[in-house]
């Protein structure tokens, strides 16, 4: 049974689906050629340009298994902790790459690449507008066709079309005179929808304080995506528990903060010194350890996907903003002439409201999904639950969060219309 998701790719254009395909396979390439090393280096080379850290500023890299490989006596402890070790360097590789990803998206550094061209093709346009004299020529029009339903008796219908139609002139050459140049650069309103969501993603985070500014929220949200997807499952694997707020937990940083280890038994030993189960728990591969971390790689195959499309929503979004603000120009002008003229204009207004809607909601379910996850996790050790059960769980919840994200913004591209039709409505004259 093919799932909505998979029906929904199916239904993507054929540009877009190499596209995805594209995104999978780099991060896959790049973990197949790392491979080689993953036994010897601390960090894979084919991916240590991505610096990423966790909230306690250490790097992703310093994660690493560090197990009890046995020896000939203990041919069963070597085989278990190479499984978990080759299986979580997949896994790792991946989500690292999924987080490098929706953090670039989210940095807009993009944004100048793509809005350049736009800006430029924008003049041309306006000017072409403007040496055609059509906005002089569609007021004449405009107030014929007024004056002939004002002389029908239908004068609602003609007062109204009148004043729209001034105020759609007025915007014309005034305030909107340069849409592309609202919504790009700094203080555009692309960076600002972005921002917003930022904002209300630190009032989620930090019990409704909203007084970090957008970078520092990116960054945050970066680390919090290592936390969650890299740091809590590491200790899980690794000590069979989450040391969020445990005493050991502060040893378990500084060792971090020294590393990478390249796997040895520094981390291990150190960890045995605080808390001894934690240390027999890493002195013991086993089937029900591999098992788990087994359990766990799907959710890297989900965390792709999920960064995948919340990547491919914001850009499509950016994308459609810049679009839609280069078709304002001349939709604007056409816009002057009453009846239906209007009803594309209004569906541009409708679309671009939607667009910078999709970011702001984008931002914010990322993060508020991100602290569901993290509930999960640190309520694991008190609820007594299972390593396999909480990754199951967690597996089952990331593929639901797709789904959900899917779905929600399917549901604001259908807005968009809505809204589209309620601003064509007329007074006595039906719809634009």
């Amino acid at each position: 049974m093919s799932s909505p998701l998979l029906a929904a790719l199916h239904r993507l254009p054929p540009v877009w689906r190499r596209v995805l395909t594209v995104l999978v396979a780099v991060p896959a390439v790049m973990i197949g050629s790392a491979a080689p090393a993953w036994a010897t280096s601390e960090t894979p080379p084919a991916l240590s340009w991505m610096t990423l850290l966790d909230s306690k500023g250490i790097s992703v890299w310093a994660y690493e298994m560090s197990l009890n490989t046995g020896g000939v006596t203990s041919p069963g402890k070597f085989v278990w902790s190479f499984l978990v070790e080759f299986v979580w360097q997949g896994y790792r590789g991946v989500v690292v790459f999924a987080i490098w990803l929706i953090n670039w998206v989210l940095g807009f550094s993009w944004l100048d690449w793509v809005a350049t061209p736009v800006v430029a093709l924008s003049k041309t346009v306006t000017t072409l507008v403007h040496d055609f004299g059509l906005a002089p020529t569609f007021l004449t029009i405009m107030a014929a066709v007024c004056a002939m339903h004002v002389f029908r008796g239908r004068w609602t219908l003609g007062m109204f079309d009148l004043v729209v139609g001034c105020a759609i002139a007025a915007l014309a050459v005034g305030g909107l005179s340069n849409p592309v140049g609202l919504v790009t650069g700094q203080s555009g309103y692309i960076m600002q929808s972005r921002d917003l969501g930022l904002e209300l993603s630190s009032g989620l985070a930090h019990n409704g304080d909203t007084t970090s500014n957008a970078d520092q929220m990116r960054q945050q949200t970066g680390a919090t995506l290592v936390d969650t997807f890299i740091r809590m499952p590491e200790q899980m694997i690794n000590f069979g528990r989450s040391l969020q707020g445990d005493p050991c937990e502060a040893k378990y940083d500084e060792v971090l903060r020294s590393g990478p280890h390249g796997g040895d038994d520094t981390l291990r030993n150190a960890m045995k010194d605080c808390n001894a189960s934690m240390g027999d728990y890493a002195d013991n591969p086993n089937s029900g350890m591999a098992i788990s971390t087994i359990i766990l790689s799907p959710s890297a195959i989900f965390v792709m996907l999920f960064a995948l499309l919340l990547c491919i929503a914001v850009m499509l979004a950016v994308a459609t903003v810049l679009f839609e603000s280069l078709k304002l120009i001349v939709v604007m002008v056409w816009a002057i002439l009453p009846g239906g003229s209007r009803g594309s204009l209004w569906q541009t207004f409708a679309n671009l409201v939607m667009a910078l809607a999709t970011m702001t909601f984008a931002v914010v379910f990322l993060t508020a999904y991100l602290l569901l996850l993290q509930q999960v996790f640190s309520s694991s050790n008190s609820g007594g639950n299972g390593v396999m059960a909480t990754f199951i769980f967690i597996d089952i919840l990331i593929f639901m969060g797709i789904i959900l994200f899917w779905r929600s913004h399917k549901a604001l591209k259908r807005s968009a219309t809505r809204l589209a039709a309620m601003m064509a409505k007329r007074p006595g004259g039906g719809s634009s």
